[in-house]
């Protein structure tokens, strides 16, 4: 089982059983067991919102147990949370997938684990005030000058 942390400290853990698998098949009309093939990382990538709600679906036991809801997991769930749920989502595959086909998968998994850092630095890049400690989500004091209208 693989585990990773969201920004509320919380420690989760992914195991990926015929019951998780079915869950999100219900919920999100994809199948996790076509992960390498169907390029679902790729789509979870480009997607953190997907992600996200994949991932709320494989902890949700969990999380109900814990008194969590959905919104609250996924408030928890940006910048290096989404990094550690990633690399634990993988691991929980390649867990899951007999062991002819594990190495297949992986090649596959990880380049798009890459993919999907790259789309998140980027991001960040992109919107630094907003994923930056003491942007305007933070408690730091706003700057006392004006800002020029883009």
């Amino acid at each position: 089982m693989a585990t990773f942390k969201d920004n509320a400290g919380r420690t989760w853990t992914l195991a990926i059983n015929i019951g998780a698998i079915q869950r999100v098949r219900d919920r999100l009309k994809m199948d996790l067991l076509e992960a390498a093939e169907a390029d679902l990382l790729a789509r979870f990538a480009r997607d953190a919102v997907l992600l996200v709600n994949a991932l709320w679906c494989l902890v949700e036991p969990e999380a109900r147990q814990r008194g969590v809801s959905d919104e609250e997991f996924g408030v928890a769930m940006t910048g290096g949370a989404l990094d550690g749920a990633t690399d634990a989502l993988v691991a929980a595959l390649l867990d899951f997938f007999p062991r002819p086909q594990r190495a297949k998968a992986l090649g596959k998994m990880l380049a798009l684990v890459d993919e999907h850092r790259r789309t998140l630095e980027e991001m960040a890049k992109k919107y630094p005030s907003e994923a930056a400690p003491g942007g305007p989500a933070g408690n730091s004091p706003e700057s006392s000058e004006s800002t020029p209208p883009e």
